[in-house]
């Protein structure tokens, strides 16, 4: 069978290409972007400038097609004759890729061929080739064989027994809740208190949190800083927000920290109680606020947005994915060290949960079988620990510095902060800690990969 493969045709004029141009490609991931002028930039047309990120293309595993991955809510990324295509969609042969930015249309038409005029070596212009396509298939045999090779060896992934992972961990879940947030000041005399906002009945700012491998606390860090992921448009009106929103508390502190000087700072602390997954209306077992020494989180990747017009300008620190990059979302993570010594304390008995390493993170491969632990939420009250399972459905190793690990599993937001486990031949690992449900495709879930929390160990920028 002849190997297949994709061309993008153009239709319009793109940066340093013309309406009807071709490229080729197979194996090889393929970024869409927008120049600094605005127009469509694809591979083969580096015209020196970084790009803003739009989408990606990527192959399936197996070579079973291909993805179309949107890289950004703020630009319109669409198939013609489909109303949604979520986070991730498959490509089919014909379908049109339609992008919308500053009153632009760009359309760049998919299509498969089976001809053998193309290897499946990368990304290149439409040139036939009727000697290299059979070295290519054998090259690809041989590596999948050897994969195969290596899974059976390594003992592969396995389908997880969500009874034995819940009886394994159950006492090592807990749950996160937000007390209170309050708003200091910092200057040459210390710290000083000016208000404090108690989130209301109705507001349960809760979250799951988990025992790491090193007796710390996990958990996403917008269950502690719960407006840091809210996907805020960019003419929001700060100014027209109630008094006791914590969008306005958090926009005019940093519009204070950009305007003053670094030792007359402002900040936002928040004030939290962790409890066991069978006690969580009783008494807490720990709690701390998010200035806490012990308290780590990685702000480096956080992006500064202006909101509002120039007359009342604001400004807004987000994790939240922008038109011109997504790799902030790797920051939604927080860890307290020393928990394991509390739970000590009050003779809590409990398993650390061990993380993947960099070599099963890059064997991770799609549609393996996963299991969420979290607290399920329902209309807004509790409905107790669970544990879900779930399926891998897209992570690409090539991208593991910059992206998330998508997968399918039916939670709430509840699961926020909790673990992702995978199985591997000697035990359970945590692959990723569970970020957003995406908001357009409610069956597939984020997570930011385990990795990253190693990250701290060479960053000089972490809880600012």
């Amino acid at each position: 069978m002849k190997p297949s493969y994709y061309i993008l045709r153009l239709r319009g004029d793109f940066v340093n290409r013309k309406s009807g141009d071709v490229l080729a490609n197979a194996d090889s991931p393929l970024t869409i972007g927008f120049s600094a002028d605005c127009d469509i930039r694809l591979p083969l047309s580096d015209d020196g400038r970084d790009p803003f990120y739009l989408a990606t293309i990527l192959p399936r595993k197996g070579n079973e097609g291909w993805l179309l991955v949107k890289r950004t809510d703020e630009v319109s990324v669409s198939l013609a004759g489909r109303a949604d295509i979520g986070y991730a969609c498959q490509l089919n042969d014909g379908d049109v890729i339609m992008l919308d930015y500053l009153d632009r249309h760009y359309e760049i038409t998919f299509r498969i061929r089976h001809d053998g005029k193309y290897d499946r070596a990368g990304i290149k212009t439409m040139v036939p080739d009727r000697r290299g396509w059979v070295y290519g298939l054998l090259a690809v045999m041989v590596l999948l064989i050897g994969a195969v090779s290596f899974f059976k060896s390594r003992g592969g992934f396995h389908p997880l027994d969500l009874v034995d992972v819940d009886e394994r961990y159950h006492a090592s879940v807990f749950l996160i809740r937000v007390d209170s947030v309050a708003w200091m000041q910092h200057d040459v005399d210390g710290d000083k208190l000016l208000r404090t906002l108690v989130p209301s009945n109705g507001d349960n700012i809760i979250g799951t949190a988990f025992l790491g491998p090193q007796g710390q606390l996990v958990t996403a860090r917008h269950c502690v800083e719960y407006w840091i992921a809210e996907p805020l448009r960019l003419d929001t009106r700060i100014a027209q927000l109630d008094d006791d929103d914590i969008i306005r508390w958090a926009a005019e502190v940093e519009t204070y920290n950009y305007c003053h000087p670094e030792d007359q700072c402002q900040f936002l602390r928040t004030y939290c109680s962790v409890y066991r997954p069978d006690a969580v209306t009783g008494e807490p077992v720990f709690s701390f606020t998010s200035t806490d020494t012990n308290v780590l989180m990685d702000k480096s990747r956080d992006e500064l947005i202006p909101l509002d017009d120039f007359d009342t300008c604001f400004w807004w620190r987000s994790i939240t994915p922008y038109f011109n990059r997504r790799d902030m979302e790797l920051g939604d993570w927080l860890v307290v060290r020393g928990f394991s010594h509390r739970l000590d304390s009050l003779a809590i008995k409990s398993t650390p949960f061990q993380f993947a390493s960099d070599e099963m993170l890059q064997t991770l491969a799609s549609n393996k079988p996963l299991a969420l632990m979290g607290f399920m939420e329902n209309e807004r009250s509790l409905a107790g620990m669970e544990v879900v399972s779930g399926s891998l459905h897209l992570w690409n190793a090539k991208t593991a510095g910059s992206e998330n690990i998508v997968h399918r599993a039916d939670i709430t937001p509840g699961f926020s902060g909790g673990p992702v486990l995978v199985q591997w031949h000697d035990g359970y690992y945590v692959i990723g800690i569970v970020s957003r449900v995406d908001k357009k495709n409610s069956d597939l879930t984020l997570s930011v990969p385990v990795n990253q929390i190693d990250c701290l160990k060479n960053n000089k920028t972490l809880n600012l």
